[in-house]
This record gives structure tokens, sequence and C-alpha cells, in this order.
């Protein structure tokens, strides 16, 4: 992660040499009871859930700002589910308080979570109401979250087996915290690789895991394709974007990508002119084969991204139609690493067609967050027949946030343990809030009750108290041990 305080500015430079030297000393040491590397949503909803279970956390993020793909990457078009707990306290604000049209929408119902469409909100709102959470929380007696941004883990710091915490660059000191128990919530996974967890990477083969999908041959080089998010502003009065999804006379859209407007959804027709939203979120373009471990490698793929889009003559369409373009700072990555835990996630437990838990749902004994969204397998050749795309709804157990070989350490979001195609259905943010949470919930009772041996939670209290919070629908225990 990259570093300097989000309350102070102006970090020194950092050199090669620096970074070499971070292995050995620090100028600062910080204790807390638990630390959440990674400010989106994973780690957001850890550190509160941590937080809100009485620990003391420190939340790092690489950005100047949290917020993650929402922020970084655009990615604010909401898609999954359920919506529940301190995710739906974050999207209820978005809504009151941060539409793009200015109102609030009349079809989202605050009580579910639930919209009759799907709408995106503006990358800043969702700054603007995870430090209000923040905020909020720190005002109470209970845990306290503190936030550093632009911070650079550098190292991880282990005795034996057992994680003890992260050495991270701030306004040009080596600091090194150690906690009970460290998350890592990054999306990427490169700090659980630094920890000595066993990484997964790309496309396994369908008997892998006796999945009934899937590749007959792995592939450790295939993973979804990285995607340039864009939102376009009208500044001309009477400008009309030029996309027409299947409505245009030659049967062809003009822009590339698809497109939604806020308070309505997919852009499917030229109905959008008459709404006459002015503001709209674009899927921009894609790139495939993008090796996501490496940082030079997605600095790469945006550049070659973006002469992909100026040779296409997209950016001149929009702005010669009247149209301001705003590029995400970063390009869209959906897939990197993922932690193998001492459960592996699969289509099985995501209940598709012909899967045990098929009509009936995956419950754990020990389930922190549930999940309801389809296999969404970018890139798949060939793809993932349309009957075995849709799953039930289903749990995602403690134990696949449990990396094996290591103790202290947990992991939250896309980068859980599970196959490509499983983590293609629990990445979605909803979701990935929901296992932040529980896996912040987690953290707290093993840092405050168990000198922060994680294995020592007791998974079916822990569902029991979820539960009782809200978070799930499932009551009976139908795991298949």
């Amino acid at each position: 992660m990259l570093g300097s305080s989000f309350s102070k500015a102006g970090a020194s430079t950092v050199t090669k040499n620096d970074v070499k030297a971070a292995t050995i000393t620090a100028s600062r040491y910080d204790t807390f009871d638990v630390i959440v590397v990674g400010g989106g949503m994973a780690g957001i909803s850890a550190a509160m859930g941590a937080a809100r279970n009485g620990a003391d956390v420190l939340l790092l993020e690489r950005d100047h700002v949290p917020g993650g793909a929402p922020v970084s990457m655009y990615v604010t078009y909401l898609c999954g589910g359920p919506v529940v707990g301190f995710y739906k306290e974050l999207i209820t604000e978005l809504n009151e308080v941060h539409t793009i049209g200015g109102t609030p929408s009349p079809t989202y119902n605050a009580s579910t979570g639930k919209d009759l469409y799907a709408r995106f909100w503006h990358p800043t709102a969702f700054v603007e109401v995870i430090l209000k959470a923040i905020r909020t929380q720190n005002e109470k007696n209970s845990g306290k979250i503190s936030l550093v941004c632009n911070a650079l883990v550098s190292d991880i710091t282990k005795s034996g087996q057992k994680i003890t915490g992260v050495r991270y660059f701030s306004e040009g000191e080596v600091i090194e915290a150690t906690a009970k128990v460290t998350i890592d919530a990054t999306g990427l996974g490169e700090l659980s690789e630094k920890a000595g967890c066993q990484v997964m990477f790309g496309l396994e083969a369908k008997s892998d895991y006796n999945e009934s999908i899937g590749a007959d041959v792995a592939n450790p080089d295939k993973i979804m394709p990285c995607t340039w998010m864009i939102i376009t502003h009208r500044i001309k009065e009477g400008a009309v974007l030029p996309f027409y999804e299947n409505n245009n006379p030659d049967g062809k859209q003009l822009l590339y990508g698809s497109a939604v407007e806020d308070l309505k959804g997919w852009i499917t027709d030229a109905g959008y002119i008459n709404r006459d939203a002015g503001t709209y979120l674009h899927w921009g373009v894609g790139l495939n084969g993008v090796n996501t471990r490496q940082e030079t490698e997605v600095a790469k793929a945006q550049e070659e991204l973006f002469n992909k889009l100026n040779d296409r003559g997209d950016v001149r369409l929009i702005q010669e139609a009247g149209f301001a373009v705003e590029f995400a700072p970063r390009i869209g990555i959906r897939e990197c690493r993922r932690v193998k835990g001492e459960f592996v996630m699969t289509t099985n437990e995501l209940g598709i067609k012909d899967s045990p838990y098929y009509e009936r749902g995956f419950v754990p004994h020990d389930m922190i967050a549930e999940g309801n969204y389809f296999i969404d397998a970018w890139g798949m050749d060939p793809p993932v027949p349309e009957e075995y795309k849709r799953t039930t709804p289903y749990g995602v157990p403690l134990r696949s946030c449990i990396p094996l070989g290591v103790e202290g350490f947990m992991t939250a979001g896309r980068i859980i343990s599970g196959t490509h195609l499983a983590m293609s259905s629990y990445r979605v943010q909803p979701i990935t809030s929901s296992i932040g949470f529980g896996v912040g919930t987690a953290a707290a009772i093993a840092a405050l009750n168990h000198d922060g041996v994680v294995r020592a939670v007791d998974g079916a209290a822990l569902r029991s108290k979820l539960s009782g919070e809200g978070y799930f629908s499932y009551k009976t225990i139908n795991e298949n041990k």
C-alpha cells in the first residue's frame, strides 16, 4: 500500500534504500487490537465490525482517501446482495443525501435495502459516507478506528507461525504496528503472500474441487479482464450522449461498453434521450491477460486501454457531442490472488444447478456472510452455460477467511478461499462488505478473548450473533460435514 496519513499531507519521497531499511528498523511502534490493511468495502466493513465489538483498529489504505473500488476504479454501480447491516447503512445514506439527480430514489426501501433499479453514485459520495461512518464510530465509547491513508505496507511481522503485525511507511517514517489479529482486505492478496500463505491464481480445472462446471484443464494465467470505468457529464445544453445499445440505425452501438444512468439502470434503447439524465457511468473498455499481481503490468495495461479508447475515437466522439469525460484513476481489477484457507468455496456451495445445495442454499455452521449473485465470470471461453449461472443464496464460512499455515491472520473480500468461478459471484460489494464485517467481528472476539487465536473463535456462536443483527435470512444449518 502507498504512504502518508489522511490527516497530514506531504509525505517524503521513499527511495529503494529506504525500503530495504524498513525490514530492519522502525522509527515508531504502535499497538492495536486489530490491523486491517485495505480501505475498500471489505476493509472498511472489517474495521467497523471489529470496532463495534470493542476493538481498537488500525485501518491502512494505500490511496489518499478510503473507499477502494468505488472511489479509485469507479465501480459505483451496485450488483448482488443481500444489502444488509453496515453496507445497508452506507447505501441508505447515499440514497438520502448523494443521488446524482439530487432527489432520493422513490423506489428505494430503507427497511430492506432493496431498490427496483440498480443505480450508481458519484465516487466522492462514497468517501463522504465512509468518513462519516468512521467519525460516528469514533465518537462512541466502544472501539476506535485509526485511519491512515497513503500508507505503504512494506513488510509483515511474525513470531513463528503467528502474524504479529505490519511495517508501513507514513510521513517519511517507518512505523511498526502490532496487533493480536491482522486482516488482509487489499483485494490483491499480496500481504497474504508475504505472510507465507498459500495463494491461488488463475482458473482451476473443474476436477480440482469436484465442480460440475469449468475448464477441463487448469490455466494458471487465465483471470477475468480488467476494465477502465468512465463517467460522462453533459456540459452543453441539449447535448445527447452518442450511445444506442440496441437501437442504432445500423444495428450497432456507437460507443464501446455498456452505460447506466442514475435513477434508471442500463441503457437498452433510445428512451434514455427523453429521460435526459445528463450523467452516465460507462463500462468503458476491457483488456484480457493482465497479470494483476504486478503493479507495473497493471500500469502498462492502463496505458494500453487509453490507447485503445483513443484509437476507437470514443473520447473524441463524447467530447464533440457536448460531454466531459472523467476517467477512473485506476483500471478496475476483478480478480487477483485468492488465499487458500481451511475451507475452499466452490460452485457447489453456491447452489448452482446439479449441486448438493441447489434450491436449498449452503448454510454452514460458521456462516459469517450471505451471498446472492450469479456466476459472473467474464472472459470464460467457452462461457458458463446460462442454466448454470444462477446461484441459490448461500453462506460464506468463517473457515474460508482463515488462511492455512498461519495464526492471528485473516482475509476479507474477494481474496478469501474459493475457486475462480465461485469468486466471480461473491466478489461484488454487498457480499464483500458482509464478509468484511463478519471477519472484523471474529477478529475482535479473537483479539479480546483468545489472545489473537482466530481458530479459537466459536463459529456457531459467531453465526448466531450475526444472524441476530440481521445479516442472514437462512436459519437452519445444512452443511454436509
